[in-house]
């Protein structure tokens, strides 16, 4: 919902730069790629593994937000 909310609001007003909107982009879609691994996974190892790439995803998607300027 985040990330449908977030892309109707940026088609409308231009919040970010081009280069910022692929990062948040990306950072959106492996958010919910590595969510469903976890909603999917009814063991502890893999649940914890898909929760451990969702901090990293979002840890490398703000490493490229601040290493763009």
């Amino acid at each position: 919902m985040a990330m449908a909310v977030y892309q109707l609001i940026y088609t409308q007003i231009l919040i970010q730069s081009p280069d910022d909107h692929l990062i948040t982009y990306l950072g959106f879609a492996l958010a919910i790629v590595f969510f469903s691994l976890m909603l999917k996974s009814t063991k502890g190892k893999a649940w914890y593994l898909a929760l451990v790439l969702v901090v990293l995803s979002a840890a490398f998607t703000e490493y490229l937000m601040i290493e763009l300027d």
